[in-house]
């Protein structure tokens, strides 16, 4: 059985106004309270998934910035030590040098 274009789009068109007429019976049959109350107890959802997301991000941020903290104060201790080895190798040149 072979349908034309017309005849195939006036059916498409058809089931589209069967489908929309369901889903309009369909969401009288609800109360709008009860649709609107489920509406929000999803939306809660999504809020505190989202909150639960920022705190982990908070917490990885902190976590971030004591590493940094780490690295500045490593990295401080390696300049004082080299330095001070630096100082310490010079005095051993003056020394040997002297002796010479």
């Amino acid at each position: 059985m072979a349908l034309n274009v017309p005849e195939l789009e006036q059916r498409l068109s058809n089931l589209q106004s069967q489908v929309e007429n369901l889903w309009h019976r369909t969401e009288r049959n609800v109360p709008l309270e009860e649709r609107l109350s489920g509406m929000a107890d999803e939306y809660a959802g999504h809020l505190k998934r989202w909150a639960n997301t920022v705190e982990r991000h908070t917490r990885a941020i902190t976590q971030l910035e004591a590493y940094i903290g780490e690295f500045k104060a490593a990295g401080s201790q390696i300049q004082e030590d080299s330095s001070q080895r630096l100082e310490e190798l010079e005095a051993v040149i003056d020394r040997e040098w002297a002796a010479l």
